[in-house]
């Protein structure tokens, strides 16, 4: 998306950070920016049906170190700035300049965000029927 927007393939993109803050550096104009509606902004965890059978356990742990790794670089964001950009896929432009954005813990979407999606995606002809939340979301993995 980021590469077909700046090569004027595609008008508009949604594009999580580092690379909305190269594309805008790059000259691309923002429209609309979710951190400033928190109930909006989501980071997305999923996990293949067959792997939260069977191995449910390494589900719990992975969610576990996550959270630990987002504490920790919440705690403390420059310390971690160096290896963002190693392995991350900031952009050059903006290596300098890029502000690590805070990191989010142990939330769910909520039965009535969850809701608000499957009625717009209903609406729009897009999936024929209403996924039930409990289908779909399972708090459990969180732990404490």
């Amino acid at each position: 998306r980021f590469e077909q927007l700046m090569a004027g393939q595609a008008l508009a993109a949604t594009l999580p950070d580092p690379l909305a803050q190269g594309a805008m550096a790059a000259g691309a104009n923002l429209v609309l920016d979710d951190s400033a509606f928190a109930e909006y902004s989501h980071s997305v965890l999923v996990f293949d049906l067959e792997v939260i059978r069977e191995k449910p356990e390494t589900i719990g742990k992975f969610l576990t170190v996550w959270d630990k790794a987002t504490e920790e670089i919440n705690a403390s964001p420059e310390s971690y700035r160096s290896l963002l950009i190693e392995k991350g896929r900031v952009p050059e432009s903006i290596q300098g300049t890029f502000t690590m954005p805070p990191f989010p813990r142990k939330e769910i979407t909520t039965e009535a965000q969850w809701l608000d999606v499957v009625n717009w995606l209903q609406e729009r002809g897009l999936i024929d029927r209403v996924i039930p939340y409990d289908d779909a979301v399972d708090a459990s993995f969180l732990g404490d």
